[in-house]
């Protein structure tokens, strides 16, 4: 994963509309000047390219690549978010623990000695045993608030998450994944929806090998990496795949 630079909005559009516009669109560096690419005559013939490289389409685009930054920044975040609260969870639990013997214990009492103390002592230790179970249920909840800071897929089998929602999370990360590919196929999938979307407004058609050689030409135009078309073609193929997969189930 490369940490794009900050690249602007109209440099973002003059890029893209360079790579768009060239004769050797889609091909890899060294392919003959001279001769037409099969990407670059069909974006051509398709009349696309005016507003491929028009100011709405670059913008929406841009706010994409916005979005992307802001992903891979807040991504780095939640593993220290993780490793922060993890051991402030483990203390309530092991506190919680040590509150249920606590009440174990004097239960116990009551049922061995109850017979020995006066009917006013035994209702202390049911108080008692009702403050103990208010506390757990304090360090519980507490529990659940910093389970549900943290990413899901850093939780453990045992974490529960509060079932009141956080108004305010120490990360802006919303996408499920979080390996080092996640907020790059998230920026894929973005751009190929607005692909599909301009050429249906358009009325137009565009073949998908030539759409995912526009989506690695977006990412090499914001300097995101130069990602191969090749690539993008085999993620969307096993998320199509995947998706298959689970309707037949």
């Amino acid at each position: 994963m490369s940490h794009p630079k900050t690249v602007s909005r109209a440099a973002f559009q003059a890029n893209f509309t360079k790579l768009i516009t060239s004769t050797s669109f889609g091909e890899a560096r060294g392919y003959n000047p001279n001769r037409q690419s099969p990407a670059s005559k069909e974006l051509h013939e398709s009349g696309l390219l005016n507003a491929l490289g028009s100011t709405d389409f670059c913008g929406s685009i841009y706010a994409l690549f916005r979005k992307y930054r802001r992903l891979e920044r807040e991504r780095l975040k939640v593993g220290s978010v993780a490793a922060r609260v993890r051991p402030t969870i483990n203390r309530y639990r092991y506190a919680v623990k040590r509150l249920a013997s606590c009440e174990q214990k004097l239960l116990e009492f009551t049922k061995m000695y109850g017979d020995q103390v006066e009917y006013g002592l035994c209702e202390q230790i049911i108080s008692a045993t009702t403050l103990i179970q208010g506390v757990a249920a304090e360090l519980r909840r507490r529990d659940g608030m910093l389970v549900s800071g943290v990413h899901p897929a850093l939780r453990r089998k045992h974490d529960e998450p509060s079932q009141w929602q956080l108004l305010l999370k120490k990360y802006d990360y919303e996408l499920e994944k979080l390996g080092i590919k996640a907020t790059d196929q998230s920026f894929w999938c973005g751009v190929n929806d607005a692909l599909l979307t301009l050429v249906e407004s358009e009325e137009k058609k565009l073949t998908a090998l030539t759409r995912f050689k526009l989506v690695a030409a977006v990412s090499k135009a914001a300097g995101i990496v130069n990602v191969q078309p090749s690539t993008i073609k085999q993620f969307f193929f096993e998320r199509s795949s995947r998706t298959g997969r689970r309707k037949k189930n």
